[in-house]
């Protein structure tokens, strides 16, 4: 394994799976990133507390459901993200207007 490629999406699992086409997707999209091996790091404190849950896993992707309040705070950080290297995308204008109860979906893709 290289790394992980993590998007953090303002939908629910159920809809993210609805998507089609990559400009609806873009339309959702709060973050995007790649990392290294360790950079789901900061996914597992969440997890612990209850605030994230993993609903599958795999690498293919690995998929985390949560609500945006809890991870939001790490978009407006992304220097505290683990191993964050090549591609960083955060749409500010998105995470701005997320409100704190929207249920978000965490897909985390191996790269492998």
């Amino acid at each position: 394994m290289s790394g992980w490629t993590i998007s953090v999406i303002r939908l629910a699992p159920e809809e993210v799976d609805q998507i089609q086409g990559r400009e609806a997707m873009q339309a959702a999209m709060l973050a995007y990133w790649e990392t290294g091996v360790m950079g789901v790091r900061w996914l597992q404190p969440l997890l612990a507390e209850g605030k994230v849950q993993q609903i599958r896993s795999g690498g293919y992707p690995d998929r985390y459901v949560a609500q945006a309040g809890d991870v939001l705070p790490f978009l407006s950080n992304p220097a505290g993200l683990p191993e964050v290297r090549g591609q960083v995308a955060l749409y500010d204008e998105h995470i701005a207007a997320c409100p704190a109860t929207v249920t978000i979906t965490i897909n985390v893709w191996d790269q492998s």
